[in-house]
């Protein structure tokens, strides 16, 4: 067994170490090296709550997830949001944890849990979004993933009515995202073409 110490208080979980070293070639580098990992078969972890290991571990025995907003008999009630937003904001926590930990698998299970969530709700979280930006590198699957959905699910002023969900660096994204819409699905001749001069001149009468 090896544990790992979890958040600011350090709580500890322990898990077998023949399944974290299969699935993480980072781990299985850590606790098998010259590393103080190594010596105590002790990691530590302060950037993840208990709630995103949790999810960990419990892929790393069912290779499953229960997302408790993804049940079938859940409801949505006003009373739920705390837990719902953390359960949430988990899903993103392991997507990143396996970027950091090299676990495409987890990464693609927590991606398809907040895809699913979107779709079950007809919403985007979009307060994940500067969480998403600070612990991704440029063009990353899960940011690419917000910056597609936010360009076709969002409605046309909710930039303006929730400026505090996007950073100057997620807006750039988001920019350079729709331009690059422009020439691969529109094109730039036709662009051109069916710009119409007349929207743009100021009216001459008095």
């Amino acid at each position: 067994m090896v544990t790992f110490l979890i958040g600011k208080n350090e709580e500890k979980f322990f898990v077998h170490k023949t399944f974290v070293c299969h699935y993480s070639p980072v781990l299985r580098a850590a606790f098998n090296s010259t590393f103080l990992e190594s010596q105590t078969q002790t990691y530590g972890l302060d950037n993840i709550s208990r709630e995103a290991f949790q999810f960990f571990a419990e892929w790393l025995y069912m290779q499953k997830i229960d997302v408790v907003q993804l049940r079938e008999e859940y409801d949505r009630a006003p009373e739920n949001k705390a837990e719902q937003g953390k359960e949430e904001f988990a899903l993103h926590e392991l997507w990143v944890f396996g970027d950091k930990f090299s676990i495409p698998a987890l990464q693609n299970l927590a991606m398809k849990a907040i895809n699913d969530i979107s779709n079950k709700w007809n919403m985007i979280s979009t307060e994940y979004m500067q969480y998403v930006w600070a612990n991704t590198q440029v063009d990353s699957p899960l940011r690419r993933y917000y910056m597609k959905r936010c360009v076709y699910s969002l409605g046309e002023n909710f930039v303006k009515e929730e400026p505090s969900s996007f950073t100057l660096e997620i807006l750039v994204d988001l920019t350079s995202y729709l331009m690059s819409l422009r020439t691969r699905e529109v094109g730039a001749a036709r662009f051109r073409l069916t710009l119409k001069l007349t929207e743009f001149l100021v009216s001459e009468e008095s």
